[in-house]
C-alpha cells in the first residue's frame, strides 16, 4: 500500500515541474508581458492618487514629584485618555489649526470632518510606564514615557505640529499645576483662619473653667471636668495650628519651580527631528520597475497553470493520460 508521502513532489520533481512552467509561459510572453504592465500601470495610478505622509514623534516624560502623597495606579489607557481627551480639545484643537490654516476649504462645508481628520493624524503611545505599580514609602519618583506622533505631507510641517502637540500637552500641565497650587494655598488658609478660630474659642473656653474653679461657683467637679478637658482641647488646637501653619509657609516659600505638582509634571524627552523629503518621481519609478519584475514572475506562473493548451508530452502526463508519442512538425513542410 503506498503511503500518502509516495504521492508528494520531491526537490527534483518540483524543479521539473517549475522549468515546465516556464516552458509553457514561454509561449504566451506577449500576454504576460501585456498583463504585468496593465497591473503595474494601476499600481502607478495609484500612488500617484495617495499622498505619502510623513510621521514625526516627540517625546514627553510624566514624572511624579517626591513629595506627592498620591500613590494610585495609572495605566497606558488613563494616562493616553488625559492627553487626548482633557488636553487636545476641540477649542484647543481648533486653534492650532487654525494657526497653520489646516484643511481651511472644510471650515464652512464640513468642519466636523476637518476636526476628526486632524485628529486621525494624530497617535499617542505610552510606554515604561511604572504607574502600573503602586509607590511605596522611601521609593523614587515614578514616570512614564509619552510619543507623540503627528502625520502630514510635509516632514517639516509634521515635526512643526507634533512639537506644538507637546508643547500643548506641557503648558496644559503647567496650568493645572497651578490651579493645584493656588488650591492648596487657599485650603491651607482657610484650614489657618478656621483653626485660629477654633483656638480662640477654646481659649475663652478653658479661661471660663479656671474663672468658675478659682471663683468656686456651681458644682465645682463639673467645673474640674471642663478644665481638664479645656486644656487637652488647647493643646490640641495649638499643636493643629502650628502645623497648617507650617504648611501655609511652605507653600508661600514654595518657588516656582518647587511647586512641581502637587501629583504629576509633564517634561520634554525628545523632541524629534523632521524625517527627509521623498522624491516621489524616483520613488514612483523605482517602485514601479520592481512590481514589474516581481509580477512578471508570479504572471508568468499564473498563464502557465490555467492556460488551456497542449505543447509537450508533459503536458498531456499530468492531464493523467500516457502519451503514445510526440509529432513535431517541420514548418518548411507545413
Amino acid at each position: 500500500m503506498k503511503r500518502w508521502e509516495d504521492n508528494e513532489f520531491d526537490g527534483q520533481a518540483q524543479l521539473r515541474e517549475l522549468s515546465r512552467l516556464m516552458r509553457r509561459a514561454r509561449r504566451r510572453r506577449l500576454l504576460i508581458v501585456a498583463i504585468s504592465l496593465f497591473i503595474t500601470l494601476l499600481t502607478v495610478v495609484r500612488g500617484l492618487r495617495r499622498q505619502r505622509e510623513y510621521p514625526a514623534t516627540v517625546v514627553l516624560v510624566a514624572i511624579e514629584s517626591n513629595e506627592t502623597l498620591d500613590n494610585r495606579v495609572r495605566s497606558n489607557k488613563e494616562l493616553h485618555d488625559y492627553i487626548y481627551f482633557a488636553v487636545f480639545t476641540e477649542s484647543t484643537l481648533l486653534a492650532l489649526m487654525e494657526t497653520h490654516e489646516y484643511r481651511m476649504d472644510q471650515v464652512e462645508k464640513n468642519p466636523r470632518l476637518r476636526i476628526e481628520s486632524f485628529r486621525d493624524r494624530i497617535d499617542i503611545d505610552v510606554f515604561k510606564n511604572e504607574f502600573t505599580e503602586p509607590r511605596y514609602t522611601d521609593s523614587p519618583p515614578r514616570s512614564a514615557r509619552i510619543a507623540l506622533e503627528f502625520r502630514y505631507q510635509d516632514p517639516d510641517k509634521a515635526l512643526e505640529l507634533a512639537r506644538e502637540l507637546g508643547n500643548l500637552v506641557i503648558a496644559r500641565d503647567a496650568e493645572n499645576r497651578r490651579a493645584r497650587m493656588l488650591g492648596a494655598e487657599r485650603s491651607a488658609s482657610e484650614a489657618v483662619s478656621y483653626l485660629e478660630a477654633h483656638l480662640n474659642r477654646v481659649s475663652r473656653e478653658l479661661e471660663q473653667s479656671r474663672s468658675d474653679v478659682d471663683n468656686d461657683t456651681g458644682d465645682r467637679g463639673d467645673a474640674l471636668v471642663r478644665l481638664v478637658g479645656g486644656e487637652r482641647a488647647l493643646a490640641q488646637a495649638i499643636s493643629q495650628l502650628r502645623e497648617a501653619t507650617n504648611r501655609r509657609n511652605m507653600l508661600a516659600r514654595a518657588s516656582s519651580a518647587d511647586r512641581a505638582s502637587l501629583e504629576l509634571r509633564y517634561e520634554q524627552a525628545d523632541w524629534g527631528a523632521p524625517k527627509v523629503l521623498v522624491n516621489e518621481v524616483i520613488a514612483l519609478v523605482r517602485a514601479s520597475v520592481a512590481t514589474f519584475i516581481a509580477l512578471l514572475f508570479l504572471v508568468a506562473l499564473v498563464v502557465a497553470v490555467f492556460d488551456p493548451r497542449v505543447y509537450e508530452a508533459e503536458d498531456v502526463a499530468r492531464l493523467g493520460l500516457r502519451p503514445l508519442g510526440e509529432l513535431k512538425l517541420d514548418s518548411r513542410h507545413s
